[in-house]
């Protein structure tokens, strides 16, 4: 049974509040900051996400429009309907692209998160390229604060991914219940900068670290998933990549100045983060998006008032939010530098064992985690988004496929060409025994 340790956890959560539904589970629009209580639709457009610029190449393009079923390409005489693989037992997200599904997986009964994205709309969206590298990245990263991937393949209109399932929600679930004290940062940073540096290791920058992308198992560790907008083949602390790429709240300075960037940008969006633990909202923040990127290029990091980050922990996020990104703590010396090996080394962490040692009794779990009350087994749905209960389990993409075809005819009307599905994706499906290259696993049919 894994032990309290006061330097990680502190004290509990004392808020009096019961343990009760989550806001979201999977990453997505959040629903009301602690410092800022509006409704969700008022928000929404803080989180949209964009991608462009000369990293991502666009695909072959024909001048037609999304076709029905049959005009799609066929997933082989061995497909069998999904269905067939796993019972839906709950949609517990809906992002821009499609859904995630909790489901039984049949032969074996283990619990596994799907994620459904319709073809058509990934194609129009010019979104196919990010989604092939969210594949690849979580294929190749193994790490136990990445989420792990077990299988990916396709069917006729549909993407799957199956991952574990998360029965903690996400980070910012968490955050909307209860400010965290200093120890308990101190633990959710720690996993997450192991994570980054690992994907780092595979050469992967994540570029979209924010609470709802950081999900919570049923141990009350972290682990990071969404690698829609990663880039892969990245070498660099400060090069590499050069996409406008990311959340807007937390984009990194040479991401806004399109100069390039590399790992360095990782390492200031958990600055960001570990700011937005203590505080309750994103350093810089507005509404007002042209203000919030001036604020982030030109104004002093202040603290607010009442701010529970002590000395150490104000010092450890002015490191990580260094303007220059070759002097941000965990890039210092250009290449992959320290990364998590510099971090974890910053006083905050109080490494007096060493980072090692650290990085050992988080990998082995011998750390209790402050969210245990709030996860009540491997199938708790408590913490999933309650307004997606009603509606039907189902792997079915059909309200984006519907979006795809509208989309790709208010196209055509404007005299553009949309974008067609590829005809393949066959570098798309994985099982574990695949290499990173070679394609394989299921055949959905539908």
């Amino acid at each position: 049974m894994p032990q309290a340790d006061d330097r990680f956890t502190g004290a509990k959560f004392s808020s009096g509040r019961s343990p009760g539904p989550a806001t979201s589970c999977v990453p997505g629009p959040p629903a009301c900051k602690l410092l800022a209580q509006e409704p969700r639709a008022a928000i929404v457009h803080r989180h949209e996400e964009t991608d462009h610029g000369p990293d991502l190449a666009p695909t072959d393009a024909h001048a037609c429009a999304p076709q029905g079923r049959d005009g799609i390409d066929t997933a082989g005489p061995q497909a069998r309907a999904i269905e067939d693989l796993f019972e839906p037992l709950r949609v517990i997200g809906k992002g821009s692209f499609g859904l995630v599904v909790l489901a039984r997986e049949r032969a074996t009964a283990q619990l596994r998160a799907v994620k459904v994205l319709s073809r058509a709309f990934v194609a129009v969206r010019n979104q196919e390229k990010h989604t092939v590298s969210e594949r690849a990245a979580l294929s190749a990263i193994r790490s136990p604060f990445v989420v792990r991937i077990h299988e990916a393949f396709r069917s006729r209109r549909s993407l799957y991914i199956v991952t574990d399932y998360a029965s903690g929600g996400d980070l910012y679930t968490h955050l909307t219940r209860q400010r965290l004290s200093e120890p308990q940062v101190r633990f959710f940073l720690a996993q997450i900068a192991v994570g980054l540096h690992h994907c780092h290791d595979k050469g992967v920058v994540y570029r979209d670290l924010k609470p709802e992308n950081v999900l919570v198992d049923s141990e009350g560790y972290v682990k990071l998933a969404d690698f829609g907008l990663c880039r892969l083949g990245v070498h660099r602390c400060t090069s590499g990549a050069t996409s406008f790429c990311g959340t807007p709240e937390y984009l990194a300075p040479e991401v806004l100045d399109r100069t390039g960037h590399g790992f360095a940008a990782d390492w200031w969006t958990l600055g960001m983060l570990a700011y937005e633990m203590f505080t309750g909202l994103p350093p810089w923040f507005t509404e007002d998006r042209r203000e919030l990127y001036r604020r982030r290029r030109e104004d002093p990091l202040t603290f607010p008032q009442g701010c529970r980050a002590g000395a150490a922990a104000r010092s450890l996020i002015r490191a990580l939010l260094q303007r220059d990104a070759a002097s941000r703590l965990g890039t210092r010396g250009g290449g992959r530098a320290g990364g998590a090996v510099d971090v974890l080394g910053h006083p905050f962490f109080g490494t007096m064992l060493g980072v090692p040692a650290l990085v050992e009794s988080l990998v082995n779990r011998t750390v209790a985690s402050p969210l245990r009350s709030f996860i009540h087994g491997e199938d708790d749905v408590s913490n999933a988004d309650p307004a997606l209960a009603g509606m039907p389990p189902s792997f079915s993409a059909a309200s984006f496929h519907l979006q795809a075809q509208q989309y790709a005819e208010a196209k055509l009307a404007k005299g553009q060409t949309p974008r067609q599905p590829r005809a393949s994706f066959s570098d798309f499906d994985w099982l574990p025994q695949d290499s990173d290259d070679a394609g394989g696993g299921h055949s959905a049919d539908g």
